[in-house]
């Protein structure tokens, strides 16, 4: 959805933010009227658009890195983030590194890009990922008891309560009304459940290997050493509510000024070793691992940063953050490590190649400062996007695809055009409006 327009062609409420609206409009496209049918050969080139929602549709038909995509560049007052107003959380920074135009529009203007059906028709990914979350804290807080030891596996008892626990969230998804279609819901439940012991066994390597190498497409594990075992101890954490509060990072893009970003967020589970050296973070997926991004993942970074600086972990040398993948499929479950540039030597026993005496320092060191470097340059993107007044979609020099990749464009698009009918032939929206209450 255009930025520019955001305000005049939704009804949404849009916050308000003067510096994002001081531009003046470019040369665009205009739309003849009398080919409203035929969007691509409705632009005309060089002319001045009539009217801004006729600006707004040229973009659609033939999308450019302009003001309609996100593109402020000296045409704003920045910066356009209040970065001390603005409290982020690790999905609004994955969400900004997939496309700055959605980030713009949902974060900083407030619309939302998230549809509001009368009834669901389908179940949400969200929701049935809610309840896999809920069942697994559920497990760790009030059956403590069933809690394995440093580096054992969940016993059947528990995975039994597991199950109970997950059917019991089910139930009140269909309470709800959040299932969508019941036998499609059954279905996925089904298959869930069919898988749960496989998933046990991924939850336990999680906590007694480590990510080594990847061969070809194959990922390489291998056994922590005993003193790096870990057990299962805090269910939805949440680091900006303990130890220091709100999670605060400085960062100093080159040539900009530097900003302290907020951040708060909740980790799924943490985990950690006897001698309470190694902290594990696991955050747990209901999709398919197979089209998960490295470049645009923050949320092992964050969680890694955050643990190291909450009160609770004090005395902390090493976290492993990991992806628990629980899909519908073996083939697209699995545990995801992304760092794959830190060494794994401080993980393993010397007789597995581990590492000890200085060397054991130097890696800890050097794993920890690139973990750190990696999420502050991804921050940084984020920075200069705010001073610039960049926040382009995805992939704007791609006509075809440009707003393909962006949720606002796409929920947003096609209410453009219709509107452009209404504004080209002002008798339309009258008689639409007309048939709809003849059906009603």
């Amino acid at each position: 959805m255009p930025s520019a327009w955001l305000g005049m062609l939704t009804s949404s409420p849009v916050k308000p933010v003067p510096a994002a609206f001081e531009f003046r409009l470019s040369e665009v496209g205009a739309i003849s009227t009398t080919d409203l049918d035929s969007k691509a050969s409705a632009a005309l080139s060089h002319s001045q658009a009539e009217n801004k929602q006729l600006a707004a549709a040229v973009w659609f038909v033939a999308p450019q890195a302009t003001e309609f995509a996100g593109n402020l560049e000296g045409k704003t007052s920045a910066p356009l983030i209040d970065f001390d107003k603005l409290a982020l959380s690790a999905s609004s920074v994955e969400k900004f590194l997939k496309c700055g135009h959605n980030f713009f529009t949902t974060k900083v203007l407030g619309f939302s890009d998230m549809e509001q059906p009368d009834s669901i028709e389908e179940l949400r990914a969200i929701d049935f990922g809610k309840a896999v979350h809920a069942a697994f804290e559920r497990l760790l807080k009030e059956h403590a008891a069933l809690t394995p030891d440093f580096g054992q596996p969940y016993s059947d008892e528990a995975i039994a309560k597991f199950r109970e626990l997950f059917e019991e969230e089910c139930d009140l998804l269909v309470a709800r009304g959040q299932a969508g279609w019941r036998p499609s819901f059954e279905s996925r439940k089904r298959g869930f459940l069919n898988l749960l012991n496989d998933y046990f066994k991924l939850e336990h390597q999680a906590r007694t290997e480590v990510f080594v190498s990847a061969t070809g497409m194959k990922e390489v594990f291998k056994a922590m050493s005993d003193e790096n075992f870990l057990r299962p101890q805090e269910a939805e954490f949440e680091f900006d509510k303990t130890g220091a509060g709100l999670l605060k990072v400085p960062v100093k893009p080159e040539g900009y000024p530097q900003e302290t970003l907020v951040f708060k967020g909740i980790i799924d589970r943490v985990d950690v070793s006897e001698n309470r050296e190694h902290v594990g973070v696991i955050d747990f997926k209901t999709g398919s691992k197979t089209y998960f991004d490295k470049s645009t993942a923050v949320q092992d970074l964050l969680y890694e940063y955050a643990i190291r600086r909450n009160l609770n972990f004090l005395g902390v040398t090493k976290v492993s953050s990991r992806y628990l993948f629980l899909s519908k499929t073996n083939k697209d479950s699995g545990l995801v490590d992304l760092r794959g540039d830190r060494d794994p030597g401080v993980f393993l026993h010397p007789a597995d190649g581990g590492l000890t005496g200085p060397e054991y320092n130097e890696a800890l060191a050097a794993n920890k400062a690139a973990a750190e470097a990696e999420l502050l340059t991804k921050l940084a993107n984020l920075v200069v996007a705010s001073h610039n007044g960049v926040f382009l979609t995805h992939d704007t020099e791609k006509a075809a695809k440009s707003f393909a990749f962006c949720p606002t464009c796409k929920k947003l698009g096609q209410k453009t055009i219709t509107r452009l009918s209404w504004t080209a032939h002002p008798g339309s929206q009258q008689s639409q409006d007309e048939g709809e209450e003849g059906q009603e």
